[in-house]
């Protein structure tokens, strides 16, 4: 089920961004547990540059205040634990696309 209706593409995938983040830190965990030290961040892949923002924002915009403020914990994951990177990829470049484009437009 979808758990909130976004208003932008940019606030779904930047709640899309949140949920990866929460299964990242997940993995991080259990891989502590089992003895595998996490140094450095885990790199999270985006190509939407809007979600981007708000994640790296330190804080919620005028823009962002309506959202639920659950949604904003990957400013604290990215900013403060330093346990998740956001890195922007091109959307040709990014394998995910290819399950949700038309092939046309892959040159």
């Amino acid at each position: 089920l979808q758990p909130v209706v976004a208003s932008s593409t940019g606030e779904g995938e930047f709640i899309q961004l949140v949920l990866a983040g929460k299964k990242v830190k997940y993995v991080r965990a259990v891989m502590e547990e089992f003895g595998y030290a996490q140094n450095g961040p885990s790199p999270i892949f985006g190509d939407n540059i809007s979600s981007i923002m708000m994640a790296n924002n330190t804080r919620p915009t005028e823009r962002t205040r309506h959202m639920d403020i659950r949604w904003f914990a990957i400013q604290e994951w990215v900013h403060i634990d330093k346990d998740i990177i956001l890195i922007h990829i091109a959307g040709i470049l990014n394998p995910t696309d290819a399950a949700t484009k038309p092939l046309a437009w892959i040159k």
